[in-house]
C-alpha cells in the first residue's frame, strides 16, 4: 500500500490490510515472523501478536494482562505494577520484546509477577 518510510499508522495500516483479506488470518495470525512488508518489526506488541497469532492470540494476550493486572491491584505490590504498566504501554507503539535487552527486562519482570503470584496463593 505504502511506499518508502511508513511511520507507526503506516505500518498498522499495512499489517492490518494484509489481516482483513482472509477471515482465516485475521482469526488464527499469518505464524511467527510472517512477512508483513518490510523487513523490520511492526512498531506495535499488540498489532505484531494480531499479525502472527491471530485474534485467537491477541485475545490470549489480552486476558493475561486482565488477569495480571487484576492480581497485581490485588496484591497491592506497586513496583510490580508500575512496572507491568510500564511494560504494558511500551508495546502500543514499540517492539521491546523483539529486541534482546528489553525482552530479557521484561521476562524477568513477568517472572518476578509470577513467583509474587505463586507465594499470594501459598500465603507467604
Amino acid at each position: 500500500i505504502f511506499q518508502g518510510d511508513l511511520g507507526r499508522f503506516g505500518m498498522w495500516i499495512t499489517a492490518l490490510s494484509l489481516l482483513v483479506k482472509t477471515i482465516p488470518g485475521m482469526i488464527l495470525g499469518f505464524g511467527p515472523g510472517a512477512y508483513w512488508g518490510r523487513d523490520y518489526p511492526l512498531h506495535s506488541e499488540f498489532m505484531a501478536m494480531w499479525f502472527y497469532f491471530g485474534l485467537v492470540g491477541l485475545f490470549m494476550l489480552l486476558c493475561y494482562i486482565h488477569s495480571t493486572w487484576g492480581f497485581l491491584w490485588k496484591s497491592k505490590n506497586k513496583v510490580l505494577m508500575t512496572s507491568f504498566l510500564i511494560i504494558c504501554v511500551d508495546c502500543v507503539a514499540n517492539f521491546p520484546f523483539e529486541i534482546a535487552t528489553t525482552g530479557f527486562m521484561g521476562m524477568i519482570i513477568l517472572g518476578l509477577i509470577e513467583r509474587e503470584r505463586l507465594n499470594y496463593e501459598k500465603g507467604i
